[in-house]
């Protein structure tokens, strides 16, 4: 698979870089709870999600509006997700932290790399 491939990654809806935008919500909360935040975890990531949105405007990423709306209802559903998770009493916080955090980094790194390559070739 060529990972270069712009199609992979700017779509209208769901892309690649969808993966890194579903794992934020999982990654961001944990991360909030372990320095120290113990309520408002949720709304912090999706307040963090949509202010990363403006930021890709402001900095002249271009993809299509339905993708931007796309990536933070990808944060929500994450969110969503962990909310039913920690009420049927989810024991593996910090197995979900270091995976969620790891795909984030590592498709985060592949996209850029992505990005990248096509820009300089």
């Amino acid at each position: 698979m060529d990972f270069s491939n712009i199609e992979l990654w700017e779509r209208a809806y769901i892309d690649l870089w969808s993966i890194p935008h579903f794992m934020f919500g999982f990654a961001g909360f944990y991360f909030l709870q372990k320095i120290g935040f113990k309520s408002n975890q949720a709304f912090i990531v999706i307040v963090v999600a949509i202010i990363w949105e403006f930021l890709e405007v402001f900095i002249k990423i271009e993809e299509a509006l339905t993708n931007r709306f796309t990536d933070v209802v990808l944060t929500i559903l994450s969110l969503f997700i962990l909310m039913i998770l920690n009420k049927k009493h989810f024991k593996k916080e910090n197995i979900l932290f270091k995976y969620s955090l790891s795909i984030f980094i590592g498709v985060s790194i592949i996209g850029w790399t992505a990005f990248l390559f096509r820009i300089f070739n």
